[in-house]
């Protein structure tokens, strides 16, 4: 079993881990002092994760908040450092993972700097436990959760038989690779405490395995909502080339569709549905916090009577920096976060984008490489031929280039 596979297979409930966020950054020395006895040759290990870790960080990570990454990521025996934190997560007597807390607050802190990404991860267990999940199931992971972009990184942990992979629509995942021990895994990082609803019942495979369909829930998301899409037809190959397809349920939208929520993948370019089949929206509107047209079909902020004003909301942990365009606290003045985020080819946008967009060619429009792979000049209007997209008189009116 390895960091991929490590996954509870009992149902049970757990209270919630409250505290460590309130600890003090300490170093990584200092924050693994109470785990000496438990991991044999630890002192060797901090020494490595400090020695290989990244840094200096393009994302401001200390080499304490790096190594802290690093260190989690190392496989080495039973006693390997994320064996035995998940293990302390996974007891119901909260009192055993207080020891956790100084590494966990280094830990957390490390990965709040890193990119948040959206999109399907995998994770697996070479066990058949797919039977133990079912449609509309809400559950909750209160380990540490390691996923890949990547099938075929998970598959070659499980065996060919009676093995159970998840297949994982994500929101906040946090992008360690270039972090970790091992390049080449894609890691993901779902945070402790993450809560899943199960897409629909488990599909058995041919040869005895499972595929179980997950999507996280965010504070938003109203827990007696329906299950759209049933996960039909849903098949992972086993050869070295493995490709999923699925065939989806969408639910159309209409005028009087209520939900003006905007796609949490619609700006990554990682949803799977039109425009007009997906159930929430897919551009925001210019009033995006004070339209007061009712059939419009942008996403507007949740008009909610009890949400916070933007004085009373916390501080970003980013600043100026955060690349988030949905984040939910308080900015400095100026900010401005991409909505198109990687996905974004306009080369002169000056708001912030996660990191992995494409970077602007130096040559700019000079550039005489048909095959160069940067950004240049005017590539957004010189591919989509859409200047601006605007609501009037009751239609979407989209503004071209000539």
């Amino acid at each position: 079993m390895n960091r991929f596979t490590d996954i509870d297979v009992t149902s049970k409930r757990l209270p919630a881990v409250y505290g460590y966020q309130n600890q003090q950054l300490v170093s990584i020395e200092k924050a693994l002092e109470p785990i000496e006895p438990q991991i044999n040759d630890l002192k060797v290990y901090i020494k490595t994760a400090k020695k290989y870790c990244h840094f200096p960080s393009e994302h401001g990570l200390t080499r304490d908040e790096s190594a802290a990454v690093y260190i989690y990521t190392m496989e080495c025996d039973e006693t390997s450092l994320y064996r035995l934190l998940n293990n302390a997560l996974r007891d119901a007597n909260r009192q055993n993972i207080k020891i956790w807390f100084p590494y966990l607050k280094l830990f957390d802190t490390a990965l709040d700097k890193l990119p948040t990404i959206t999109g399907d991860v995998w994770r697996g267990v070479p066990l058949f436990i797919g039977n133990s999940f079912t449609g509309n199931q809400v559950l909750t992971w209160w380990t540490v959760n390691s996923c890949s972009s990547s099938v075929n990184i998970i598959k070659n942990f499980l065996g060919n038989n009676e093995s159970t992979l998840f297949l994982i629509e994500i929101i906040n995942g946090k992008k360690v690779s270039g972090y970790t021990a091992y390049e080449g895994e894609d890691e993901v990082i779902l945070k402790i405490g993450t809560q899943f609803r199960v897409k629909s019942d488990s599909l058995e495979q041919s040869n005895q395995s499972h595929i179980v369909h997950l999507v996280e829930l965010d504070d938003n998301d109203d827990d007696d909502e329906l299950v759209i899409s049933p996960m039909k037809n849903l098949s992972v190959t086993s050869n070295s080339g493995a490709s999923t397809s699925a065939n989806r349920v969408p639910t159309q939208v209409t005028d009087n569709d209520q939900e003006h929520k905007l796609c949490p993948f619609a700006n990554k370019g990682t949803c799977r549905y039109k425009d007009n089949q997906c159930r929430y929206r897919h551009k925001k509107c210019q009033n995006y916090d004070s339209c007061s047209q009712d059939k419009c079909l942008l996403a507007h902020a949740p008009r909610s009577p009890s949400q916070p004003s933007t004085g009373n909301r916390k501080e970003c942990k980013s600043g100026i920096e955060c690349f988030n365009p949905d984040c939910k606290f308080r900015h400095p003045e100026g900010w401005s976060a991409c909505d198109d985020g990687t996905q974004c080819i306009n080369y002169d946008c000056i708001s912030n984008h996660a990191y992995g967009r494409k970077q602007k060619c130096r040559d700019g429009k000079q550039c005489k490489n048909k095959l160069c792979k940067f950004l240049h000049p005017n590539n957004d209007t010189e591919q989509s031929g859409i200047k601006d997209v605007k609501y009037e008189d009751g239609k979407l009116q989209l503004s071209e280039n000539s």
